[in-house]
C-alpha cells in the first residue's frame, strides 16, 4: 500500500483534515550502532516518533508515523534510533516523496496543474 517494503503497517486511520495516518515500525531485527558500528540485536531503551509527507494513497495525501525504536549499543556508546533508507535522518518528506518533488521542480510543472490532495484543502 505505501511501496515501503521494509515497514511494517501497524495501524491507519483518516485524520481530520482527510489524510492518511500510517504507522510504521521496522521489524525488530539487527542494526549497526550509528557511533561504533558493531552490528547486533542491541537492547531496546525507548521508542521515538518520527514523521513524514509520503506520496498520496489512493490520491489522499499521506503521513508516515514511523515508531522508531532507540536502542542501547552493547558496547556501551550509549543510544541510538533505528535507520532505514527510505528515510533520511532527521526528512520531513521520504525518500521517495522528495523525489518526486525534484521530478515535478525539474519538469517545471506548474503548481496549480498538481493534483489536490483532498476536497477539503487538506496540504499535500
Amino acid at each position: 500500500m505505501l511501496a515501503l517494503p521494509e515497514f511494517i503497517l501497524t495501524d491507519a486511520r483518516i485524520d481530520e483534515h482527510d489524510e492518511l495516518v500510517a504507522v510504521v515500525e521496522l521489524p525488530r531485527g539487527v542494526q549497526p550502532c550509528s557511533r561504533c558500528g558493531t552490528l547486533e540485536r542491541h537492547p531496546l531503551h525507548d521508542w521515538r516518533r518520527h514523521t513524514v509527507r509520503h506520496l498520496p494513497v489512493a490520491g489522499r495525501a499521506t503521513r508516515v508515523v514511523w515508531r522508531k525504536r532507540l536502542l542501547a549499543c552493547v558496547e556501551g556508546c550509549g543510544t541510538f534510533v533505528e535507520r532505514t533508507p527510505s528515510v533520511a535522518p532527521g526528512a520531513v518528506w521520504s525518500r521517495a516523496a522528495a523525489r518526486a518533488a525534484v521530478a515535478m521542480a525539474e519538469a517545471n510543472t506548474p503548481i496549480d496543474t498538481i493534483p489536490v490532495a483532498s476536497a477539503s484543502g487538506g496540504t499535500p
